[in-house]
């Protein structure tokens, strides 16, 4: 099988992987060295191949929804617990189970507020 005979979807499939600012030049490229085996006008081709691309594309995964945690509460809640005497493992440990929260720290602490 040669590299003209190609199909044009899957000249589509090769072109998703190249950053869009090359697409043209690197069309460009390959038409002047007939890499296509098509006697098609220029243009012809290109719409071709670049109307392909989203027909191309993987079929995406569903989205998934996390409540990713707000990293910032973490850090001050850990911060807060080191600078109160406790080692840096025992506060990660104690921010974690926490969930990052300072109240929750001092509760499991036995530190109520």
């Amino acid at each position: 099988m040669s590299i003209r005979s190609l199909p044009l979807d899957a000249w589509a499939v090769i072109f998703r992987h190249l950053p869009p600012e090359e697409l043209v030049a690197s069309f460009d490229r390959l038409f002047v060295i007939n890499a296509f085996g098509t006697d098609a006008h220029r243009l012809d081709i290109f719409w071709a191949i670049m109307s392909r691309l989203d027909s191309a594309a993987p079929a995406a995964e569903p989205e998934v929804f996390c409540d990713f945690p707000d990293a910032a509460v973490y850090r001050s809640c850990h911060e807060t617990l080191v600078e109160m005497g406790f080692h840096t493992e025992y506060a990660s440990s104690l921010t974690s189970t926490a969930r990052g929260s300072l109240d929750l720290a001092l509760h499991i602490l036995g530190w109520d507020t």
